[in-house]
């Protein structure tokens, strides 16, 4: 297993708890942004800008540009 599948699932490990999921959520989609995989990146992204409403948009920027990145990868 390569070093990005072996991140992948500690970040996914850590998105169980409940402390900093928007920076793992921008991390794991980073990952498969890595490996090619786009349309996983972009929903993984796209959720986390989605499910933290509270954060203030200064702290979603990593995860917007990183999904528009994705969807602009998979030609959508």
């Amino acid at each position: 297993m390569g070093l990005i599948d072996e991140a992948i699932g500690e970040f996914q490990k850590a998105l169980r708890g409940a402390d900093g999921r928007l920076r793992t959520s921008e991390a794991l989609g980073t990952c498969f942004f890595e490996k090619g995989q786009y349309p996983v990146a972009a929903t993984v992204l796209k959720r986390a800008i989605e499910s933290d409403q509270a954060a203030p948009d200064d702290d979603k920027v990593g995860c917007c540009t990183g999904w528009a990145d994705a969807r602009r990868s998979r030609g959508t």
